[in-house]
């Protein structure tokens, strides 16, 4: 009877092990990395090899995207509204993150390495802004817009297709690596009275390495298919102000 119990012990001792060993195996390894940009705001980013998740914080909104095909949908759970886009259209579109248009392209700004550098802790390759591609292989000379520095992540274990998206999504030059910091650098006074100095689109504010589960990936169905990421936001106290904005200029012109 003893024995019995002993050996019952046993067998949920060892079941008890092989669940916890095959829900450890079925979890992946991520970056978690919280950013700060001036087109979304706060975000934190959970990247994989194989998906990229990048919630806004304070929102219901975020982008999703998932191997193998990593079609692209910028979604929230608030309005139930979604931006869908292939991957190939993806990495060629400039967001329209208010609702004044679209964004200047900074995806092809043209970068140089400059040197390898540290970043909270983690090796990553800092690179100068050289000018503009006006094609694949033609590159015009730097200017006051275009001049400044780009920090990316490179030697980490992540899709490149992840890296791609999220350079388009926030709005950085093209590299092999995650962005991680990207300044603009303002050298005098132009017509509308710039301030010299340094403009800062992105800043990475900490990184971390976590297990996760790859159930936190899907695509939500049954969402209002919109054209514009401004139609996810769905901020109406900014559209009301840039749309007062337009009014008032285009009433100006008349």
């Amino acid at each position: 009877m003893l024995l019995n119990r002993i050996l019952f012990a046993l067998s949920l001792v060892i079941f008890s092990c092989a669940a916890a060993s095959a829900k450890q195996a079925d979890l992946e390894k991520a970056l978690i990395i919280r950013q700060s940009s001036d087109l979304l705001g706060a975000t934190k980013a959970t990247i994989t090899q194989k998906a990229l998740k990048i919630e806004i914080e304070q929102s219901n909104a975020y982008l999703i995207a998932m191997a193998p095909k990593w079609e692209v949908m910028f979604c929230n759970d608030a309005n139930k509204r979604a931006l869908k886009m292939a991957y190939s259209d993806w990495i060629k579109h400039v967001p329209e993150m208010n609702y004044a248009g679209t964004d200047w392209d900074r995806f092809a700004l043209a970068i140089q390495p400059v040197r390898d550098v540290v970043i909270l802790g983690r090796p990553a390759k800092l690179y100068k802004i050289i000018g503009k591609h006006l094609t694949k292989d033609i590159v015009a000379p730097t200017d006051r817009v275009t001049k400044g520095t780009y920090v990316a992540l490179e030697d980490v274990a992540v899709g490149i297709e992840a890296a791609t998206i999220m350079q388009r999504s926030i709005g950085t030059p093209q590299s092999k690596g995650v962005p991680l910091e990207f300044d603009k650098i303002v050298q005098k006074l132009d017509t509308f009275n710039t301030i010299a100095g340094k403009e800062r689109f992105l800043h990475t504010r900490s990184i971390e390495e976590k297990n996760i589960s790859p159930q936190l990936f899907f695509y939500p169905k049954n969402y209002q298919a919109v054209k514009r990421e401004v139609e996810v936001l769905d901020d109406p106290k900014k559209r009301k102000r840039v749309d007062g904005a337009i009014d008032l200029i285009w009433d100006s012109t008349k």
